[in-house]
């Protein structure tokens, strides 16, 4: 039920942002499973038990006031070098309230439109395959961001050059998983016809 859904939430919270994201304790950066089960089961709550009080308009305002907090925070922690701060880490607080909002803005929002239902439809699966090559994409723009260090004597080319770099090899990596996911889909076809046949010949079974 909902109570029991909170409790298990709260304990998800202790684990991964008191311990994890304050005192860097067994959830260290939240680039884990434990976050990711973590994420899920929010967005399963949500899902489940949709609050009235937090509507779209308020959904947008939580993500936009946490999106700022977390620039400044970055700022603040690049510049000053503050220990403590790690604005890049999944279990930020700052991050999961950020993403709470966006989830529910976008949950409550009916969205028509065929190719955009498409394209959603695959976007878990090109999160799970792009963590290899998105590492690759990153390693090779920092490589090429330092070759550009003696022909582009100006920092400000440097990171507009890696920024179009990274953003690039995203969307190539992205568009790959995108094919994959859709060759898996027709490959995946005749085996859940299959395995709708088998339940429903079971399910026959046992009412006779």
């Amino acid at each position: 039920g909902k109570n029991e859904f909170l409790r298990a939430l709260a304990f998800l919270t202790i684990l991964n942002v008191y311990l994890g994201y304050y005192w860097h304790q067994h959830n260290i950066d939240g680039y884990n499973l434990v976050q990711f089960v973590f994420v899920y089961c929010i967005g399963a709550y949500l899902r489940k038990f949709p609050g009235e009080w937090l509507n779209r308009k308020r959904s947008m305002f939580l993500y936009l006031t946490c999106t700022l907090c977390w620039i400044l925070i970055t700022v603040v922690s690049i510049k000053w070098r503050v220990p403590h701060w790690v604005p890049f880490y999944y279990h930020n607080p700052l991050v999961i309230v950020a993403a709470i909002g966006l989830f529910v803005f976008m949950s409550k929002a009916k969205i028509c439109n065929h190719s955009v239902n498409v394209v959603a439809s695959s976007v878990l699966a090109a999160y799970l395959i792009q963590d290899v090559p998105g590492g690759l994409i990153y390693s090779l723009a920092e490589k090429c961001n330092a070759m550009m260090i003696l022909p582009l004597d100006n920092e400000v080319l440097r990171i507009v050059s890696m920024a179009v770099f990274v953003l690039m090899g995203s969307i190539v990596v992205l568009g790959v998983s995108f094919v994959i996911d859709r060759i898996r889909l027709v490959l995946m076809k005749p085996v859940w016809r299959l395995f709708d046949h088998i339940q429903w010949h079971r399910i026959k079974f046992i009412s006779v």
